[in-house]
């Protein structure tokens, strides 16, 4: 009698007398085989199921970028990022937000502006925008003034995702 090359299956010849304990033996051999092979796919969608659970903590781990700008001196300027930011702070390169009556930068969440907000004067420094955030220059007031894009100005950034 041969034997098949992968499983060592029984293989009869015509001549050969088949033997029931063979064919048990053959069963036995192909219910453990079936048996690792559906393991397997249960590991694989064990391993599905954690590559799900992975990206859900990725998606819920906040994304944090910082850099700086130089302000163009416009009345504002959108700054790229590569998410939609739930909070930025700015601050200017010597590390002023805000000096007296002038404002630098600040800390802006969504909806909610970094701004001086000043009995009938309302003036926006730094927002989110969409993927992004602007900076404002305003210096039409005598006394407040916001310089968040003053030209050629440093400023720096942090924001959070």
């Amino acid at each position: 009698m041969n034997h098949t090359p992968n499983y060592n299956l029984s293989q009869w010849e015509a001549e050969d007398k088949v033997l029931r304990t063979d064919f048990n033996a053959d069963n036995a051999k192909i219910d453990a085989g079936l048996k690792a092979l559906n393991t397997g796919k249960a590991d694989k969608s064990t391993v599905t199921a954690l590559q799900s659970q992975v990206n859900t903590v990725k998606t819920s781990v906040p994304k944090i970028v910082m850099g700086t700008y130089t302000g163009n001196g416009a009345a504002s300027q959108t700054i790229p990022l590569p998410f939609a930011p739930k909070a930025v702070l700015v601050i200017s390169h010597d590390g002023y937000t805000r000096n007296t009556a002038r404002i630098f930068g600040g800390l802006a969440l969504p909806g909610s502006p970094a701004k001086i907000d000043h009995e009938t004067l309302d003036l926006t420094a730094v927002s989110i925008s969409g993927n992004g955030f602007r900076v404002f220059s305003d210096t039409s007031d005598e006394y407040w003034t916001v310089v968040a894009n003053s030209k050629d100005f440093s400023y720096h950034y942090l924001a959070i995702g």
